[in-house]
């Protein structure tokens, strides 16, 4: 993970997290160059309205989680953690900085569309303790989560 690239952030407020990644907002118009690090997972989304991510102490970027398209009530959502920082809680904490985003936003939930055998999207969304939806299609599936009313005091 060492030589990522460097990233503009936008405000100073770090969050601390469970897993001692450094959560922060980055700026969308970098969003693209910065996946370098996440390689064939890697999917550039050049309408993202909002882009968190995850970092080491070396600043090395482990993790992404952006939102997009800005449709009303729901928006799309996507988290991705680098293959050897997976199963430490980053993910969790990015869809918990996008949730607090999102809500912030007026929006009422977030949508992940994926293939129908990937079960990852529906675990992470229960593991929040928020209510989920999964509707299954013939080629694609799709995780709904229904946001709790934003919390104005973070």
């Amino acid at each position: 993970m060492n030589g990522a690239p460097a990233l503009r952030t936008v405000g100073a407020g770090v969050r601390s997290t469970l897993s001692g990644a450094r959560i922060l907002p980055i700026c969308p118009d970098a969003y693209a160059d910065s996946l370098t690090p996440f390689g064939d997972e890697a999917v550039a989304v050049r309408d993202a309205i909002v882009v968190w991510g995850a970092f080491e102490d070396d600043g090395a970027l482990i993790g992404v989680g952006h939102l997009r398209g800005a449709v009303r009530p729901s928006t799309q959502a996507g988290v991705m953690v680098a293959p050897d920082r997976r199963r430490l809680g980053i993910a969790k904490e990015l869809v918990q900085a996008l949730i607090h985003d999102a809500a912030l936003r007026g929006f009422s939930s977030l949508v992940r569309t994926h293939a129908p055998d990937d079960l990852c999207p529906l675990r992470l969304a229960e593991s929040l303790g928020l209510l989920v939806a999964r509707r299954i299609g013939r080629f694609d599936a799709a995780t709904c989560i229904w946001l709790p009313p934003p919390d104005f005091s973070r």
